[in-house]
């Protein structure tokens, strides 16, 4: 799928870090706006304590020979399945706490037509939106 991030306060595209883009992608305007991302997802589903496993594998952009090697980020969520709300089993809304202490809030959009999914998460603390809003296109 792809990961895009957008400002709470604009709406704007907040593009790659420039640390993750190679410099000659820079040099010709080619930065990319999306991460290319792998997610996967195992449940536990043990009486008291249903829990989901997210891993998520970001791809780091690359040009030339490093194609053949790319160099990818891995972040894992584990979130309580006992706070998950659905509506007709269309969209899904949850929030989970992060290990810097921050609740993340996520609402997933299932397109069957598509046989995709949109992912829109944001982390709230304080009750103060603290991060970018993150949308994911899962196929």
């Amino acid at each position: 799928g792809l990961s895009a991030t957008f400002s709470t306060t604009t709406g704007d595209l907040i593009p790659v870090p420039e640390y993750l883009v190679p410099k000659v992608l820079l040099e010709w305007g080619q930065g990319p706006s999306c991460l290319e991302v792998i997610c996967s997802e195992n449940v536990d589903e043990q009486p008291h304590n249903m829990s989901m496993m997210r891993t998520t594998v970001s791809v780091v952009p690359d040009v030339g020979c490093g194609v053949d090697n790319l160099d990818t980020m891995k972040s894992q969520d584990e979130i309580d399945m006992h706070q998950i709300k659905s509506f007709d089993n269309t969209i899904v809304a949850l929030e989970y706490t992060l290990p810097n202490k921050m609740t993340r809030h996520e609402t997933t959009f299932w397109l069957q037509q598509d046989k995709q999914r949109v992912r829109v998460m944001v982390d709230i603390q304080d009750n103060q939106v603290k991060s970018p809003v993150t949308i994911v296109l899962e196929q």
